[in-house]
């Protein structure tokens, strides 16, 4: 596993010169590995996202992600569509070994669908309850829809895309955890790591 530690994160970060980290954003590594808050100290520490791998699977599963990434920032430009800030490569001496660690750097797009709606849970029991939001916040009918207008907006913009007649990407993995919206209320769809190009009949 890599990245556990503050540790290692900071002699990554030190070695670019560049990111100061704030916070990490998941409490444990999901199926690509860290998301971690930085501060940007050559733009004005604006704030972006750092995804960095915890395995060599997931390397491999970011290096795809990125190629989608590039083709959305190169052609798209949604705004509810996240953005790549760029695609970097160091390589770092970690516990006296040399390796290159890649990593992505996204724009800040907010806090996660999943930490406004809350945990899903079941009330009245297993057998025959209801699922419902266990801490989450009602949401009023006209922000609920305007959530879902935008992510549509998103998915429509990504889903029609072809750069190659007949080949469009499709995201593959909407869910809470993957929609983020900010404090000025604009939504945008990340964490492309499983999508593909796909041919229009498959």
């Amino acid at each position: 596993m890599m990245y556990e530690t503050r540790e290692e994160r900071e002699l990554l970060f030190n070695f670019t010169r560049k990111y100061e980290e704030v916070k990490v954003l998941n409490e444990s590594p999901t199926g690509f590995g860290w998301a971690v808050l930085v501060k940007d100290r050559w733009e004005d520490d604006q704030l972006k996202v750092v995804k960095l791998p915890n395995r060599e699977e997931a390397t491999r599963e970011l290096d795809d992600e990125a190629k989608i990434l590039v083709k959305i920032a190169r052609y798209l430009h949604h705004k509810n569509l996240i953005r790549l800030c760029s695609v970097e490569r160091y390589r770092i001496t970690w516990k006296e070994k040399e390796e290159e660690r890649p990593f992505l750097v996204l724009e800040y797009g907010g806090d996660s669908l999943r930490k406004r709606l809350g945990r899903l849970g079941v009330r009245g029991g297993a057998e025959g309850g209801d699922y419902v939001y266990l801490d989450g916040k009602p949401w009023p009918v006209d922000e609920m829809l305007n959530v879902a207008v935008q992510l549509a907006s998103g998915l429509r913009a990504l889903h029609e895309f072809e750069e190659v007649p007949g080949q469009h990407i499709i995201h593959r993995d909407v869910k809470p955890e993957n929609i983020l919206i900010d404090s000025e209320g604009v939504v945008r769809l990340t964490d492309f790591g499983i999508s593909k190009v796909v041919e229009r009949l498959t």
